[in-house]
């Protein structure tokens, strides 16, 4: 089942979705979720647990890759904007359950259903670049 291209898509994806995700949310807009952090339940800054993060990201390309190798048609850069737009809609209504569930606002959910439908994208593009 795993095979050297879906490890190195895997790689791929997993190192895109991790530096987008600190470009975007520790960097561009940090300032946002500083301000949202009370009220969504988040870890102060400088308290993150670093292994389970890079692990998140890692396994997530992982997966991502090893679903994108079934139904994969080599059609290339195209297909991988696609698979990732399915897998960042499918990410985005979990963030509408923690809307419903969690203490999350309307401005922080639709936030993180914008950046993070977009990380999934790429990643997507990424992986799909990758295996060809």
């Amino acid at each position: 089942m795993l095979n050297k291209n879906i490890v190195l898509a895997a790689l791929g994806g997993g190192t895109f979705i991790f530096l987008y995700g600190w470009l975007v949310n520790a960097v561009l807009l940090v300032d946002f979720w500083t301000a949202q952090a009370g009220a969504l339940l988040m870890r102060p800054a400088g308290e993150e647990i670093m292994w389970a993060i890079a692990a998140s990201c890692y396994l997530q390309g992982l997966v991502l890759s090893m679903i994108y190798s079934k139904g994969n048609e080599h059609t290339g850069a195209a297909q991988g904007l696609r698979f990732g737009l399915l897998a960042g809609l499918f990410v985005a209504s979990l963030y509408l359950l923690f809307y419903g569930l969690q203490p999350w606002g309307a401005t922080a959910t639709a936030v993180t259903m914008l950046v993070d439908g977009l990380m999934y994208v790429g990643a997507g593009w990424v992986i799909a670049l990758i295996s060809k």
